[in-house]
């Protein structure tokens, strides 16, 4: 008997089709838009938009991991029926997100002049980064608040309407970007395109929701302790991982700065999210992964082990021969195809650092195959554990080079993130094996503790 009814089946297949085209999608807005910055903004000041961004994504973690807690809690909630829980579920996260984003905007604005200080900044750049730091503080409240409407909307089976709407938040925030850069606005222009996406964002998913559960735009029930809790307890979880996900790109952007130039930093952050990029649109094969290990890791039969092990060599099969075979074109053709993508705006330092970082992809694409094994196998301590062990590698390498190996490159910082990645897929790999590929009675059944705990 199918575990799921045809009708979620077939929601299923559209969400990870959206997915895959919308990664595909996104990545084409990417390849656009990196030429049109530079060409009007020139290296040294999309470095700054580069460290004001790292600020914005690093106050993210306000968000407590509560967004993928939403997703999860409103999904069980809407397949039981229950829209008053949703209810109270989005007045508990509003409430939650709305006393951590007041401190972090304080904390920013307070902090603004040590912030510029940690990246090393100095003179008109500073001023810029300072005058602007309030600004990125009230948008990354708001963004918490978007981020509980699109969570929602995921919850009630619509992923894929969620990635449309930020495919087109995308797509909106490049054309007013050209528009408002073609006025002299300067960074204000990057600043002023992503508020106005985001407001697209919130509105378009306020009134799918609304559309599709009924759902108010302001929620109407009452704090529950007891929602709050539940999203507390498994938003924490996630954030424990995701803070070990974020660590090294910050720690690697300031270094870069401290130690090198605005310019270096643009070089690397252009290199290492093209890398992630490709990482992404690779994904959801992966991601289909846990839930299937998942259900058969429940089921007590004599072949579950089997099959486990089966699905998991499928999909690294996948990896090694349709994904290596991508990431072997972008390694012997990363010159020219830069080059002919930027252009005038292309660096003789971008190849080396984006084949380094492109090869760290990689390995990381092949740790995600025993990641996501692990975590369908409840084995999340695994997954915390492997993040630890990555971070750890990287600030060790780094702090090494600038002891042992001055001045510090940019390669050297790329191969630090290359090491990491290489260290936390050998723990997954090996844990899974040790796990998969043991006699039948070594594979556990899956957990049914939250994240976290």
């Amino acid at each position: 008997m199918s575990l799921f009814p045809k009708l979620f089946r077939t929601q299923l297949r559209l969400n990870m089709a959206s997915g895959t085209i919308t990664m595909l999608l996104r990545m084409a807005i990417l390849l656009l838009s990196y030429p049109i910055y530079i060409r009007f903004l020139g290296f040294e000041n999309y470095g700054i938009w580069v460290v004001l961004g790292t600020v914005l994504g690093t106050a993210q973690l306000g968000e407590l991991g509560i967004g993928e807690a939403m997703t999860k809690l409103v999904a069980e909630a809407y397949g039981k029926g229950d829209l008053d829980e949703i209810g109270r579920y989005r007045t508990a996260s509003l409430v939650i997100l709305s006393g951590s984003g007041l401190l972090l905007f304080v904390a920013v604005v307070v902090f603004r002049e040590p912030i510029a200080s940690l990246f090393n900044v100095t003179g008109d750049n500073r001023a810029t980064i300072i005058g602007i730091l309030p600004y990125i503080g009230a948008l990354s409240i708001y963004i918490f608040v978007v981020h509980i409407s699109t969570a929602t909307l995921s919850g009630l089976g619509r992923m894929d309407l969620a990635n449309y709407l930020e495919l087109f938040g995308r797509v909106i925030s490049l054309g007013l970007s050209i528009v408002l850069l073609w006025m002299n606005w300067g960074i204000i222009a990057l600043l002023v395109a992503n508020a106005s996406s985001y407001c697209l964002i919130h509105l378009g998913s306020a009134f799918l929701a609304w559309r599709i559960a009924g759902l108010p735009v302001v929620p109407r029930a009452t704090f529950s302790l007891a929602s709050s809790r539940r999203l507390v307890h498994y938003g924490g979880g996630v954030l424990g991982i995701t803070l070990l996900s974020m660590l090294m790109a910050p720690f690697n952007n300031i270094v870069i700065t401290r130690y090198t130039s605005l310019s270096s930093l643009a070089v690397y952050e252009i290199a290492h999210r093209m890398a992630g990029q490709i990482k992404t649109m690779l994904n959801p094969a992966l991601r289909a992964l846990m839930p299937e290990v998942s259900r058969l890791g429940a089921a007590e039969t004599p072949e579950r082990q089997a099959r486990i092990r089966a699905i998991n060599l499928r999909v690294t099969r996948f990896v090694l021969l349709v994904a290596g075979s991508v990431y072997l074109v972008l390694l012997f053709g990363a010159e020219p195809i830069l080059a002919l993508w930027l252009r005038r705006a292309f660096s003789g330092a971008l190849p080396t650092v984006f084949r380094i970082l492109l090869t760290t992809s990689f390995i990381s694409l092949l740790g995600g195959c025993a990641y996501n094994t692990l975590m369908g196998l409840g084995r999340v301590r695994d997954g915390f554990r492997a993040h630890l062990l990555a971070a750890a590698t990287n600030i060790g390498v780094v702090i090494s080079a600038l002891v042992l190996w001055p001045p510090l490159t940019l390669t050297t910082v790329a191969y630090a993130s290359l090491a990491a990645y290489a260290a936390g897929t050998l723990y997954l790999v090996l844990t899974m094996r040790a796990l998969v590929f043991k006699p039948k009675e070594s594979v556990p059944a899956v957990s049914p503790v939250m994240v976290g705990t």
